[in-house]
């Protein structure tokens, strides 16, 4: 609220901008919404009110921006973290920032002695809870039994807490306090004002929670507890005996200490020391500069954030440095050290003292030394050797990705001229960890031209100048001992293959995004050629999406996302009212799937991340789920409708019975006004359900003549290369129009951070699934309809079907089917991949002079 104080007073009135305009919530009816929810839709509707006051409703002239920091109050059971006041209808109050530890449900309050009985009130499957807070300054005896409650809170003064059988919520309060947790599983809330020899937590599975910024000394198994929760001062928590103890070191430099089980210790904030001591345990850092030290375990330890020192100890143990700069030693044992990247994102240096590994994405891994690790993970390739003081590491080469912009002699890559592209331009992130000279012994799979390998060893590449996609070469190499290439093998399926680097060069009409390269589908449906024509620039598309399995409420993609935030249509982002804009309303609740389906579609040609096959069309978003379709009556809003979502189960989407209510009448909406008439264009993934006899005959969603079904088209599995394929996955029917590649697809997805710094996911990964599929085909429909804006519905179809190319799959039956409009004769048709794979650039030509 600070930064609201335009003119700097120290207060915030109706002398600074935004008084006016900030609201507070009155949450009158407890729901957690910020209206009152008359019907229980979850939607603000017209007739309803808003909870939101503003500040002269609510008598409120003026609100101090100085507060009291507090340490080790607490008040009805919550932690008291500072103080400030504020003038309601002429009179000065209380402000309270509270940590809530207690249930908020309503209170009733019966004073009881020298304190106060607090009920609390049960909702749904929460009981009703009880407690005892006492307003003594000179210390009490509260025993819960005696007073008839489940919960006890003290004065000021040094109390002595008694919890019996049950679940008991102890709160000292100020002053020096001695605990008694019973029989139950029990909470203790202390302080550093509470001697740790006055700590009993007794038995069943008891916490201590320490609250404020002074810090404790705590040895869990002579106090009886088995969890513990540090505060903001510099806390030392000691397992000590042979119970497994889980630690939270919380705010503060804490050192936490396991004992002889296998534990689980969590420095959280701060620079933390971590022991894991004896047993099989988990060491997490989180944030600051920690130091992590495994034992005689079996350990598994994470740095988190910031630069950490890591020690495995004895045992064999898994090692993650995380973000940040930090230092591994493995220990004794057989250590793994686990990366978040494929190989090729690493450069490994080796010296006289370990191992350097520097990752080139910046932000992830960050720089590490590695001493006694034996081997290394990453992840697109297990178990690789690391060199140590007592193995050389293993003979054989190992290879890694080549993306290149210029040639030797530094000019950048043409499509009409020769280029030497030198052998140290290749091989200098390749490694030999005996460091012997390497080689160029071969040259396979050449895209986009010839390429030989000249008798300096270098490789000259004549490109061929009709081809348009990425071009690129794979190539292995040998030692000046003999030794080829690592072997490569597919845990999966024994199968094995010598190590090939892929080789690929940038040229200047490529987009500077860096993962382009990786989107293998963009040479392969023929994209790139079509955008030096078009980017559909002007097309609407929406994206309707469903909730991730393990969601529980509204989820769309990450408008906020770094590769999308240019994209977003502006009138849907404007829209913010609960229920229009699907996911407003929710907690800001954003699904990995749906913000990977937008990338493929929108991601921004920004020179970063990936780049969207129609990266200047705007996207919008709506929400479903099975007992509401409502969101897709905004179809017929739009140009293009992705619908990368389907049923769990065969026939559960039917359009005639009742309950699914609007869905047919928004596709014929969609068809008869979208797009001023001539039909909103829907695409709609076929499903994954191969493997599970699954066919897209056994939904309305997937065999509607209303809508384009995409199924999905795997890509070619080269082990050595380390890019594997999949196995096939798409579901088979005659409703299939086209098909898209559908497995290793680059896009945009989410990283998340929680409040101790763990982080989740990447800001991009590959995915398969038919999910994938439909959004290259709606680009491509984006970039058909902005070559030609008056197609309708129908010369869509008829246009991607007519420019298919049959997939050379020798497993899948074709057939020609009766019509005389293909040069001449019938068109190739497969219920595997419909009329074959999407081929953007004959689509966009054919639209160019369609009528």
């Amino acid at each position: 609220m600070a930064s609201l104080d335009s003119n700097a007073d120290g207060v915030f009135d109706n002398r600074d901008y935004t008084w006016s305009s900030v609201k507070v919530w009155v949450d009158a009816n407890h729901d957690g919404k910020s209206w009152n929810d008359a019907n229980g839709n979850g939607s603000l509707d017209a007739n309803e009110q808003s909870e939101l006051k503003s500040f002269a409703e609510l008598g409120i002239t003026q609100i101090s921006l100085s507060h009291a920091a507090q340490s080790g109050e607490v008040r009805d059971g919550n932690e008291v973290l500072a103080k400030g006041t504020f003038v309601q209808n002429g009179s000065s109050k209380e402000a309270i920032a509270a940590n809530f530890l207690a249930n908020p449900n309503g209170h009733v309050f019966t004073a009881s002695g020298s304190g106060t009985v607090i009920s609390t009130q049960g909702v749904g499957e929460v009981a009703p809870i009880s407690g005892y807070a006492s307003s003594s300054s000179t210390g009490e005896h509260i025993d819960v039994a005696l007073k008839g409650v489940n919960n006890a809170t003290g004065g000021s003064g040094n109390d002595v807490l008694q919890g019996d059988a049950q679940t008991n919520w102890l709160a000292g309060g100020q002053g020096s306090d001695t605990f008694y947790g019973g029989a139950g599983d029990d909470v203790l809330l202390i302080d550093g004002d509470d001697l740790p020899e006055n700590i009993h937590g007794g038995d069943g599975v008891d916490i201590v929670q320490v609250l404020g910024d002074k810090g404790v000394h705590l040895n869990l198994a002579n106090a009886g507890v088995e969890v513990a929760q540090g505060g903001r001062g510099n806390d030392t928590f000691i397992g000590g005996g042979s119970s497994t103890v889980y630690m939270r070191g919380g705010d503060g430099d804490d050192v936490l200490i396991g004992g002889f089980a296998n534990d689980a210790l969590s420095g959280e904030e701060g620079d933390d020391v971590i022991l894991g001591a004896a047993g099989n345990d988990v060491l997490r850092g989180h944030r600051g500069n920690d130091r992590i030290q495994g034992g005689v375990g079996n350990d598994l330890i994470d740095g988190g954030q910031d630069d950490d020192n890591l020690n495995g100890g004895a045992g064999d143990d898994v090692l993650i440095g995380g973000a940040g700069d930090d230092v591994i030693d493995g220990g004794d044992g057989l250590d793994v050290v686990e990366l978040s990247g494929d190989f090729a994102d690493y450069r490994l240096t080796q010296t006289a003292d370990g191992v350097w590994i520097s990752d080139t994405v910046a932000g992830r891994d960050g720089t590490d030394f590695l001493q006694g690790i034996e081997k290394a993970n990453f992840k697109n390739l297990k178990l690789v050797d690391i060199p140590t003081s007592i193995s050389a590491g293993l003979e054989s080469p190992l290879l890694a990705k080549d993306v290149l912009s210029k040639d030797k002699e530094g000019s950048g890559f043409e499509r009409t001229v020769s280029h030497l592209i030198g052998k140290e331009q290749l091989l200098q992130n390749d490694i030999d960890w005996q460091h012997d000279a390497l080689h160029i012994t071969g040259l396979f799979e050449v895209v986009g031209g010839t390429a030989s390998v000249t008798q300096a060893g270098d490789v000259l590449f004549t490109p061929d100048a009709t081809f348009t996609g990425i071009m690129g070469f794979k190539y292995t190499v040998a030692d000046a001992k003999g030794n080829q290439a690592g072997t490569v093998v597919d845990m999966g399926t024994g199968e094995s293959a010598t190590m090939r680097a892929a080789v690929y060069l940038k040229t200047s009409d490529l987009p500077g995004d860096e993962l382009v390269t990786d989107q293998w589908y963009l040479s392969q449906a023929n994209i790139l050629p079509v955008w030096k024509d078009y980017t559909g620039k002007g097309v609407k598309i929406v994206e309707i999406e469903t909730t991730s399995p393990f969601g529980t409420t509204k989820e769309i993609f990450d408008y906020r996302h770094a590769d999308l935030k240019d994209n977003i249509d502006r009138n849907w982002l404007a829209n913010a009212t609960p229920g229009q804009m699907a996911g407003e309303g929710s907690g800001g609740v954003f699904s990995d799937h749906a913000t990977l389906v937008a990338g493929v579609m929108v991601a921004a040609r920004n020179g970063e991340g990936s780049v969207g096959v129609a990266y200047d069309a705007s996207l919008a978003g709506y929400w479903v789920n099975k007992d509401d379709f409502s969101n897709l009556s905004h179809m017929y809003e739009y140009d293009v409708v992705n619908n990368s979502w389907g049923s769990n189960n065969h026939f559960d989407l039917k359009f005639t019975p009742a309950q699914l209510g609007r869905l047919p009448t928004a596709y014929q909406q969609a068809l008869a006004e979208g797009r001023d008439g001539l039909g909103t264009v829907i695409v709609t993934a076929g499903g994954n359900d191969r493997e599970k006899g699954g066919n897209t005959n056994y939904s309305n969603v997937t065999n509607s003549r209303s809508s384009i079904i995409v199924g999905a088209i795997n890509a070619t599995t080269d082990i050595g290369a380390l890019q594997l394929g999949g196995t096939p996955f798409s579901s088979p029917g005659a409703s299939i129009l086209v098909s898209a590649p559908g497995s290793n697809v680059t896009s945009t997805s989410r990283l998340v951070q929680n409040s101790n710094g763990s982080t989740f996911g990447a800001d991009t990964s590959v995915s398969q699934g038919t999910s994938f599929a439909a959004p290259i085909v709606s680009g491509i429909v984006a970039l058909m309809l902005e070559a030609n804006p008056e197609l309708g519905y129908r010369d869509v179809q008829q246009i991607l079907a007519l420019s298919a190319r049959k997939v050379a799959d020798p497993s899948s039956s074709w057939q020609d089917n009766g019509s005389q409009n293909w040069n001449g004769g019938g068109m190739h048709v497969s219920h595997d991949y419909g009329y074959g794979e999407v081929d953007a650039r004959a689509a966009v030509r054919l639209a160019e002079t369609w009528n």
